[in-house]
């Protein structure tokens, strides 16, 4: 993963007081301490995944002009759609670029923490 943080100038944080995210406009990426090794470096590919994805040039075609911008008070049924879309690509970005590196991990694992993760977005989206 050195690779995207030098080349990309993207700052990564692990602390125990943060939520892994992405922060597109400060070039940061934070992951939280307080996971185990494993979960931690999935997380990090998930949210490169989120990186490269909001990169590509048809994001901005794919998703709203307001889903873009990151302007995300109104919950709306798009909103709530275009946040499960980018949720499920982001995961299969990160994926593919950590396959691009030749990183080789644990599929049974990186499958049951990208499940637990998008389940919980499915119940963000339906109880709310």
């Amino acid at each position: 993963m050195s690779h995207l943080m030098c080349e990309e100038e993207i700052h990564v944080e692990i602390s125990p007081d943060v939520n892994n995210e992405l922060w597109i406009g400060e070039m940061l990426i934070t992951i939280n301490s307080k996971q185990t090794h494993k979960k931690r470096f999935f997380c990090l590919v998930h949210e490169i995944g989120h990186y490269t994805l909001r990169r590509k040039r048809e994001f901005k075609m794919r998703f709203p002009e307001d889903y873009v911008k990151e302007e995300k008070q109104k919950r709306t049924k798009q909103f709530v759609v275009d946040t499960l879309r980018e949720e499920v690509l982001a995961w299969e970005e990160g994926l593919n670029y950590a396959e691009g590196l030749g990183i080789d991990f644990d599929m049974d694992s990186y499958n049951r923490q990208r499940t637990a993760a998008l389940y919980k977005y499915i119940e963000w989206a339906v109880l709310k």
